[in-house]
């Protein structure tokens, strides 16, 4: 009624004497399969078997079947009585006589397993027997409990009072089978591993396989996955044990089944035990007996991607087993084969099966297999011809499913081949795109063969292209022959659709060419294809785009050198692999960092490549200095464009193009001024050559390192400008001013400078660093004399790290008739100022007035200085890289100039204390700054060998010191380019200032005693007279001499200066009292308005002897 494709279900018996059971089959069939039926594991967890399988078998007149291994678990019989003689006569007999005959019922095996199952009476009821008590007292259904008390008796209804009493019913039966099926399922269980116990520690033996394949069987019934798997892994190794240990024990050959088939009729179904007993066990049986039980187990597991996977894998392994062993050699290989794979697809394609991606997946494999083992069967068996397949086997094969006719073999080849390809195209993420194009082009293929060119091309115009791209390159160049064929034949096609454009026929066959010269490793096919190329470039309508691959061999030099002035240039060695020459139209060799992207061409039309290697200079008159990355080489032949793509992984070349020197390059030197005002920042332009050419551009961009922050110059003092542009340069040098956003110590400028020579166009680009920090420090004191006013200046270094050399120090006024000025300090050799206060410089300026002193006239402290490091640089460059009066050297070094000073002076750092001590020039930089540097000027051909090694040996020596004593320090010091800073200095503002005298009235040979009054004269002098003071307010003035333990005063002490006096005199005397040298008592001005005042105070210092 109701079984799995290999035949497993439940089976119950009924046994049908009075034929009412077709009355009520339909409601039988209605309640089967049983559904979700829970079964209680040993271990105590609950296993629910969502579907079980149930066939009703009809047994024979006295009530048994014969089902062979399969022993009913349910037997029934179906009973109807209408009076009390038909019970004692008929009923009651029959069923006493079936009663033994089913409960001592065993499997049919000769091993005599006497398998536990449940008897149940069905009292069939219909109208004429419902609530009638024939017995008087008791119905009939109580009359067949008492008189079989041991046997479950139920009614078996035939008529209802409502269509909800009948589903009721039948419900209730059916949960009633469920309880009897388990509890026989669990009997059984314990049966047979109780008798399975008893065979513990005894060797292998056949009874143990009968038991433990029961035992599988029931697991299979019930579809309880996990132990069915395991008891199936315990058979398979007691089953090979068995024929290991005993001679007489072994698999027989056995032809292979014409077509594979798993039977549902539970009398057919193999026992490996019992075969293998009968000796009638064959090798193919073996193996096809555990693939369909595992495949059941497979099949009634969860239904999902993996048990998808499992059950593909599962059949490939058992395909894979029979084509290894000798079964391949029956000539019914191929049929069993074929039918396999239709057994298995019918299987996967079942309603049964859960939808999934993967199942889809699994049955376009299954049909992919069939498919190839079709083709293979009929090429085998027939004459028939598909393209590039040829099938020879040693074997004489039966094939029942041949075509009738060559054309019907290539038709149903493409109709299987499209239904796979819709298959597979819905799988995720091109998963099967593969396959998909290997059955494309096995229909292309099939068209050509068939001569249906048109078809051929459809299918190829473009997959060809993606197989190349895809490094297939034998299947590439197949198909690429055979599309060429194809467009050769078809002379009607002039034009293709490809990507939406429409492109010509001879375009098409060019770039084909093309590919075929690339993918052939046949040097003259190689040749043919490529003048076929050259011969179609003179007609065809549009020129392609074409990479390089195998065409040239290109290698490019690793630096960019100075062909003439403003001209840079780079080596390109380029070699074909065709022995003839032939004329190129132009090579363009482009480079690019995150800014610009420089392109280097050759137009010449003499360029002519060949197997011997070509030397091509490249050259540009647009550069752009930094690290770049080599991008692409293209090289134009006819009008159609070959490309060398550099790779852009890890793997990626760099080229350093740095400035190189020419006298006559038109360039610029930008830099800091060297002469500026304090509190100016400016930049100086130099231009070289700027005759030599015409519309000179500059244009200054201002590089932002972080882009959260402003900018952090610009050219306008009130506006945020942070490019400028000077067009139609003219001068020599320019003085730029700028300002800056915020505090910094450095910035950097995108400098484009373009002009024109000529026709020619001309650019260069650089990114410039500009130190715009002040390294001097300055303080001013200033100092009031009677008639003389100095102003006294320290300076110093700002910053520790750069000491200084101090060339000169002066002072100048505005007004320089009206002041004289002394104490300018210009020493014999600089000297060098650190920003400690032993090493700074003190300049006073002595500043006598003509007239009077006023706060609006302006004076200015210029200073001239230079970097101890700049004279340092001075030294290593010209004494001990070049050598002293070395001119060779020095011509050598004009042209790398610009690279040693940008790329080594500019980054090293000295030891400056070193050099203070020992007179040793000696670097204090990290190690991975210079060797940084030295692996820059080690790269290849990036500077002159020569002037390479001079360089690096000079780095090398200075790392670990040279002596500068030898060296004449004057020289360098009168070549340094010095720097000069004008400070703007004002007088301060007018303070009342006095000029006080204690004047003795007696001679000063006089002996003075501790005790004696002396007397003086106190001279009091106002010198407002001398500053021009006009507008300010006057005050009152009052003079005080300061209390002392070493002077008493006699006299007036503290008095108010007159106003309007000019000079105040008066006497006091002084009297001491101590002994010894004494100093003048202090003394005190102080004015109404801010306290005390200025005082020039002659006595100040003086002392007095006192004996």
């Amino acid at each position: 009624m109701d079984q799995d494709a290999d035949g497993t279900s439940i089976i119950l018996s009924y046994f049908d004497p009075f034929d009412l059971f077709e009355s009520i089959r339909d409601e039988f069939r209605k309640i089967f399969p049983l559904e979700n039926v829970h079964w209680k594991s040993p271990a105590g967890s609950i296993r629910t078997i969502g579907r079980l399988p149930v066939s009703l078998h009809a047994a024979n007149h006295n009530g048994h079947g014969k089902l062979g291994m399969n022993s009913p678990f349910i037997n029934f019989i179906i009973v109807n009585c209408i009076s009390v003689d038909e019970y004692r006569s008929k009923v009651r007999p029959l069923i006493r006589q079936w009663l033994p005959e089913v409960q001592g019922q065993d499997t049919g095996s000769q091993h005599e397993l006497q398998l536990p199952s449940v008897p149940i009476i069905f009292l069939y009821a219909n109208a004429e027997i419902i609530d009638i008590n024939i017995f008087k007292t008791m119905s009939i259904m109580e009359k067949i409990e008492k008189d079989f008390p041991d046997v479950q008796a139920l009614e078996l209804k035939s008529v209802y009072k409502s269509p909800k009493e009948k589903e009721a019913f039948w419900n209730q039966l059916s949960q009633n089978i469920k309880s009897y099926l388990l509890k026989i399922f669990q009997q059984r269980l314990d049966y047979l591993k109780n008798d399975l116990g008893k065979h513990h520690g005894q060797p292998p033996s056949v009874e143990q396989l009968v038991i433990q394949e029961r035992l599988l069987d029931l697991y299979s019934e019930f579809n309880i996955v996990d132990e069915g798997i395991s008891q199936l892994s315990m058979i398979k190794s007691l089953l090979r044990k068995l024929l290991l240990m005993n001679d007489t024990l072994k698999l027989k050959d056995h032809k292979l089944e014409n077509h594979f088939a798993v039977s549902s009729d539970e009398n057919s179904q193999i026992s490996v035990s019992e075969s293998l007993k009968n000796g009638t066990l064959t090798e193919y049986g073996y193996h096809k007996y555990f693939f369909v039980k595992e495949l059941h187990f497979l099949l009634h597991s969860e239904l999902n991607a993996t048990a998808y996977l499992k059950v593909y894998k599962l059949l490939r392994t058992f395909l894979g087993t029979i084509e290894t062993s000798t079964l391949k050699n029956n000539v019914n290989y191929l049929n069993f084969r074929y039918s396999f794979l239709e057994f298995m697809i019918s299987l996967v394609s079942s309603e049964k099966m859960v939808q999934s991606p993967i199942l889809d997946e699994v049955k376009g494999e299954l049909l992919l297999l069939k498919r190839d083992c079709w083709i293979e069967s009929v090429l085998a068996s027939t004459e028939f011809k598909l393209h590039g397949r040829s099938v020879t086997m040693d074997t004489q094969y039966k094939f029942d499913n041949l075509p009738k006719t060559e054309d019907d073999f290539h038709d149903k080849i493409i109709n299987s081949s499209k239904e796979i390809i819709e298959i597979f195209s819905k799988c995720a993420k091109r998963r099967r795109q593969r396959t998909i194009d290997y059955l494309t082009i096995e229909i292309g293929l099939l068209h050509f063969q068939r001569k249906e060119y048109e078809n051929t091309i459809i299918l190829f115009v473009s997959s060809y292209e993606f197989y190349i791209q895809s490094n297939w390159n034998l299947i590439g160049l197949k198909i690429l022959k055979v599309f060429i064929q194809s467009l050769l034949n078809c002379s009607n096609i002039t034009t293709l659709q490809i990507d939406d454009a429409s492109i010509s026929v001879s375009d098409v066959l060019k770039n084909a060419f093309l590919n075929l010269v690339n993918l052939s490793e046949d040097l003259e096919e190689k040749i043919l294809y490529w003048q076929k190329f050259l011969e179609l470039s003179t007609t065809a309508e549009q020129k392609i785009i074409f990479p390089v691959k195998s065409l040239f061999n290109i290698d490019v030099d690793d630096c960019i050198d100075l062909l003439r002035p403003n001209v840079y240039g780079i080596g390109l060695h380029v070699k074909s692999i065709f022995t003839e020459n032939f004329e190129i139209d132009s090579i363009i060799f482009k480079l690019k960092n995150s800014d610009h992207t420089i392109t280097f061409r050759a137009f010449d039309v003499n360029i002519k490549l060949s197997t011997i290697e070509s030397t091509i200079v490249l050259e540009t008159n647009e550069i752009s200095f930094g690290d770049f990355v080599p991008v692409a080489i293209e090289i134009s032949i006819k009008g159609n464009v070959f490309v060398h793509n550099f790779p852009s992984n890890n793997n990626k070349k760099y080229i350093s193009i740095l400035p190189l020197y020419d006298g006559n390059n038109v360039s610029l030197h930008l830099q800091q001024a060297r002469s500026l005002k304090l509190g100016q920042y400016a930049l100086t332009a130099n231009l070289n050559n700027p005759c030599n050419a015409e519309n000179i551009h500059l244009d200054m961009v201002v590089v932002k390192e972080d882009s959260s922050e402003p900018f952090p110059i610009t050219f306008e003092e009130d506006a945020d400008v942070p490019y400028l542009k000077i067009q139609d340069l003219s001068f020599t040098s320019k003085k730029i001013e700028y300002f800056p956003s915020r505090q910094i110590t450095s910035f950097k400028l995108k400098v484009t400078l373009s002009f024109d020579i000529g026709r020619i166009h001309y650019k260069e680009i650089n990114t410039i660093e500009i130190n715009c920090f002040l390294p001097i420090s300055v303080s001013v004191e200033d100092i009031f004399k009677k008639s003389l006013f100095f102003f006294k200046f320290l300076l110093n270094t700002s910053i520790k790290e750069v000491p200084l050399l101090l060339h000169s120090s002066k002072l100048k006024a505005d007004a320089e008739t009206k002041y004289d000025l002394s104490g300018d300090f210009e020493p014999p050799k600089p000297i060098i100022l650190r920003s400690n206060v032993t090493e700074s410089c003190l300049n006073c300026y002595q500043i006598k007035c003509a007239d009077k002193f006023d706060r609006k006239d302006i004076f200015h402290l210029n200073i001239k200085y230079n970097s101890l490091k700049e004279y340092l640089d001075l030294i290593v460059t010209n004494s001990f890289l070049l050598g002293e009066n070395d001119e060779e050297s020095m011509d050598t070094f004009k042209k790398w100039r610009l690279i040693w000073k940008n790329y080594v002076l500019d980054k090293i750092s000295y030891d400056f204390d070193v050099f203070d001590k020992e007179r040793t020039v000696k670097l204090c930089s990290s190690e991975a700054i210079i060797n940084k540097i030295i692996f820059m000027l080690k790269k290849p051909a990036i500077l002159d060998p020569d002037m390479k090694k001079m360089m690096i040996n000079c780095i090398e020596r200075l790392v670990i010191g040279i002596p500068a004593t030898h060296i004449d320090g004057t020289k360098y010091f009168k070549s340094l380019e010095q720097k000069e800073l004008s400070l703007p200095v004002e007088l301060p503002e007018f303070d009342q200032f006095f000029f006080v005298e204690f004047v003795p009235k007696e001679p000063t040979s006089k002996v003075l005693e501790a005790g004696v009054p002396v007397p003086y004269q106190i001279t009091i002098e106002n010198l407002e007279c001398e500053w021009n003071r006009s507008g300010i307010e006057k005050f009152e003035n009052v003079f005080e001499i300061s209390s002392s333990n070493e002077w008493l005063v006699n006299g007036k002490k503290r008095f108010l200066i007159p106003e309007q006096s000019q000079t105040v005199s008066y006497d006091v005397s002084l009297i001491p009292l101590k002994k010894g040298y004494l100093s003048f008592p202090g003394i005190e001005i102080t004015n109404t308005r801010d306290g005390a005042t200025r005082i020039d105070y002659v006595n100040a210092f003086d002392s007095i002897l006192v004996l």
